[in-house]
């Protein structure tokens, strides 16, 4: 087959744009933008063996990688930036979320930390509490991470979390919401520790 000067340079545009506006190879599969707000991104995509969604937030934080690691890790910081926590003593936190999560009493563990000298890793669980005030708790667990990495003007924050709940809570109703956690969190923390 035989093509003219004119269909190779159109075949080479063609081909130049595809390039461009594909998406990176690398990129972590199935997330979808849900929204872009007020500094921070969400997305959101289906999680194996589960009826509700894994959500992922991402901003930056004008402050340095040490500081926003060593602020978030004060257990006691946690009511000020995660979002819906009233109050958090030892490894317990009370979670005050919109219906039908009101009221939880959760435990709450730092799983893991690792720091290199260009990320920061923290691994995140929580749990039913034994005081928890609801005979059949609506949230079973909920595991998550946050990743702190150095970026130009300040660090780079992505907290992914999911969410598992009772099976009496629908999935197309829980996750509309499930994404304000990250969200909202992520939000707190970039006003909380904005210089």
């Amino acid at each position: 087959m035989n093509l003219s000067p004119s269909w190779l340079c159109r075949l080479s545009t063609f081909a130049l744009i595809s390039l461009v506006f594909a998406p990176p190879a690398s990129a972590d599969p199935g997330w979808n933008l849900i929204r872009q707000a007020d500094g921070v991104d969400l997305w959101g995509r289906s999680f194996e063996g589960s009826p509700f969604w894994e959500y992922r937030a991402e901003t930056l934080i004008s402050q340095s990688p040490d500081f926003v690691w060593a602020w978030i890790l004060e257990i006691r910081n946690l009511p000020r930036w995660m979002a819906y926590v009233t109050s958090a003593r030892n490894q317990t936190i009370v979670f005050q979320a919109p219906w039908p999560f009101t009221p939880e009493v959760l435990e709450f563990h730092f799983l893991s930390a690792g720091s290199a000298e260009d990320y920061k890793h923290l691994e995140l669980r929580g749990l039913p509490a034994q005081d928890n005030p609801r005979e059949q708790p609506v949230v079973v667990s909920f595991t998550g991470e946050l990743v702190l990495k150095p970026q130009s003007g300040g660090t780079f924050v992505q907290f992914r979390l999911h969410t598992e709940l009772s099976p009496r809570i629908p999935p197309w109703l829980a996750n509309g919401s499930l994404g304000e956690l990250p969200f909202h969190s992520l939000r707190q923390l970039r006003d909380v520790l904005a210089p």
